[in-house]
């Protein structure tokens, strides 16, 4: 099983994201799987979010230069 953002992209280690309840972006660190559920760990809060609370921002920059 692949760990999955919340519009079902594969994401992996490296890749820039956002969490979807405050916006935070960061790249992740870490990806966990406790009980089938996927944990993500982004650099810029060392917290653990679920996979399917964060979406890949990777590549869209318009979005992260007018968010940060």
């Amino acid at each position: 099983m692949e760990a999955l953002d919340s519009k079902r992209q594969k994401i992996s280690e490296g890749l820039q994201v956002k969490y979807t309840g405050t916006h935070t972006i960061g790249k992740i660190d870490k990806i966990v799987s406790r009980k089938g559920v996927f944990w993500i760990k982004i650099d810029s809060t060392n917290l653990y979010y679920r996979s399917d609370y964060v979406e890949v921002v990777e590549g869209k920059e318009d979005y992260v230069k007018s968010n940060k």
